[in-house]
């Protein structure tokens, strides 16, 4: 019997219909998924497709108890009535804008590293850009199935992929027999998992072609940086008493920073010990070829944990004004400029606006200012109604009175995780500043400080206003914002230690400190200039004083006989000079 017609034995049509589209659906997957896995596919697809193996896929998914009425819109258990609700919660979430369209379409494909740290879902048409808000490193190199997913185009200020992105709602349904640890490649090496402690007196104690695994919890995820043509990134583990350092720089395991969070428990194996050049000589724990990461995975004996505070953790619902600073006492003539501190905290909250994508400045639960401008531009740019959680991002109170009050920063430290899609349409990209992002290349080769860069954020976004495109294109008021920013301050910091940023303890970076100014320059135009000017000069005329002492008993004609001395033109000529009239 072919695997055809296993397939349709296992569902048992009801009519001709219904046999007529499930053998459409057993060819769609037969053509689009099937070469994708019974080619050189890794190791995780090998033995899929064996006899009735499509038939086996959708009868894996929670496909064939809604195929009994032959109509696509019915095989998705989201019905009519939960995406008018779902859409109306998404109108109120962010005001003036429409919910995300809905997607009447199924997908089914193979996950695939798509380099750079994303993500891709492939079949033999081609692949797109993936997005998930917590995937497993168990779904890589397996068939899925989508059922509820929204298409976000490339003109969006959501992605950055040229053929946008597919944006998954909850988690996909794995078409796959393996299940748990043992399918993963590397899972053997799990028996010989150490916890941190054990760990770092191994990092101490270096070996040369040594390999050890590790179980810990995930303390600090930092950004995937570019350096000479090099990606990578760090992430650490701890057990409340020790911290360890993890560097991951093969560009076959770079898809793990999308699986890695704070707070999660890893193990990770295959991992060897070597030297950071650039980290004053310090060992680090670096991934490997063979190097597999498990989530939410313990030691089963695991040690003993530390009595270390946890981050502050903040939400929208914490009241702004217990962290204002009282302000001292100047003598007079003492500079109006002082250094502050930054506080290191985690926070969760809901984006609200996106003030300049450009230039990496949002808005959090309305009355939050958020900074990323500190770390590379993300993957995935935010979108008004994202849910996001930062982890070791900077607070700091009043840093340019043109913003709000309360600001987070992120430095290469910090961690950014989205933990729910927003389900609102985007806004048309804003101009004020250009999405090469400008002002934070500008940034990171010059290095100034976050009140400095805010500042010049605002002056550009003002220019914008009264030079574009009349006088001067978007690219050029950036660059003059940012030269004017500079002839104001005329200070800037050396360069940027992204190492010691990333790994020292204790912690230091561009945002620990940072200066607050009363005296901050505004920019005015030339005819708000004027109209200053004007209202000043009559503002400062005494007409009173024009008169003489019995001024006040004089008529209209009387006045205006004694003040006509006091308006004369002066007249130019090249022959007689000048004189007045």
């Amino acid at each position: 019997m072919d695997s055809l017609q296993l397939f349709l034995d296992q569902f048992e049509p009801s009519g001709d219909a219904e046999s007529m589209w499930l053998k459409e659906i057993f060819s769609f997957v037969s053509e689009h998924l099937c070469p994708v896995l019974s080619g050189p596919a890794p190791s995780a697809a090998d033995g899929l497709l064996t006899g009735g193996a499509t038939g086996w896929f959708l009868s894996r998914a929670p496909v064939p108890a809604a195929l009994r009425g032959a109509k696509a819109q019915q095989l998705s258990s989201w019905s009519t009535n939960q995406q008018r609700a779902w859409a109306k919660e998404a109108e109120l979430s962010v005001p003036g804008q429409r919910a995300l369209p809905r997607v009447n379409l199924l997908l089914i494909g193979c996950l695939r590293d798509g380099g750079g740290g994303a993500w891709r879902l492939e079949d033999a048409s081609g692949n797109v850009s993936w997005e998930c808000l917590s995937p497993s490193p168990l779904w890589l190199n397996r068939p899925v199935f989508l059922p509820h997913w929204n298409y976000i185009p490339h003109n969006a200020p959501g992605p950055a992929e040229a053929g946008g992105c597919v944006e998954l709602i909850g988690s996909p349904v794995l078409l796959s027999r393996e299940q748990g640890l043992a399918a993963v490649p590397g899972g053997a090496g799990l028996s010989g998992a150490v916890g941190v402690r054990e760990a770092a007196g191994i990092l101490t104690n270096r070996t040369g072609g040594q390999r050890v695994s590790v179980c810990g919890q995930v303390s600090s995820v930092c950004p995937l940086l570019v350096v000479a043509g090099t990606s990578f990134f760090c992430f650490s583990l701890t057990d409340g008493a020790h911290s360890l350092p993890v560097l991951v720089k093969d560009s076959g395991r770079l898809w793990w920073t999308q699986c890695v969070c704070v707070g999660q428990s890893v193990c990770v194996t295959a991992l060897r010990v070597c030297v950071l050049r650039g980290w004053r000589g310090n060992n680090i724990l670096c991934a490997t070829d063979r190097s597999e990461i498990h989530t939410n995975y313990t030691l089963t004996d695991p040690e003993p944990p530390s009595d270390t505070p946890p981050l502050l953790m903040m939400s929208h619902n914490d009241d702004d004004h217990s962290e204002e600073e009282a302000e001292p006492e100047r003598e007079a003539g003492q500079s109006a400029v002082r250094m502050k501190k930054s506080r290191v905290i985690s926070y969760q909250g809901t984006v609200t606006e996106v003030v300049s994508e450009g230039a990496g400045l949002y808005v959090i639960d309305r009355k939050v200012g958020l900074c990323l401008a500190y770390q590379p531009t993300p993957r995935r740019k935010l979108r008004a109604g994202d849910s996001v959680e930062l982890h070791h991002v900077h607070f700091l109170y009043r840093p340019c009175p043109d913003f709000p009050p309360s600001m987070l920063c992120t430095c290469l430290r910090s961690s950014l995780r989205v933990s729910a899609f927003s389900r609102a349409a985007s806004d048309t990209p804003d101009v004020r500043c250009p999405d090469d992002g400008a002002l934070p290349r500008l940034l990171l080769e010059k290095n100034m400080g976050v009140s400095q860069y805010l500042w010049a954020c605002h002056l550009s976004s003002q220019l914008a206003r009264s030079l574009v495109p009349g006088v001067l294109k978007q690219q050029c008021v950036c660059v003059l914002s940012w030269k004017l920013m500079e002839c104001v301050w005329r200070r800037g910091r050396g360069r940027r230690d992204i190492y010691s940023e990333m790994l020292d303890e204790p912690h230091t970076c561009p945002l620990t400190q940072y200066s607050v100014d009363r005296a901050v320059h505004q920019y005015i135009s030339v005819s708000g200039l004027r109209e200053c000017l004007e209202t000043e000069c009559w503002s400062s005329v005494s007409l009173s004083s024009l008169l003489p002492p019995d001024g006040p008993g004089l008529s209209r004609s009387q006045i205006n006989t004694a003040l006509s001395w006091s308006c004369r033109t002066l007249t130019s000529d090249p022959q007689a000079g000048d004189s007045l009239s």
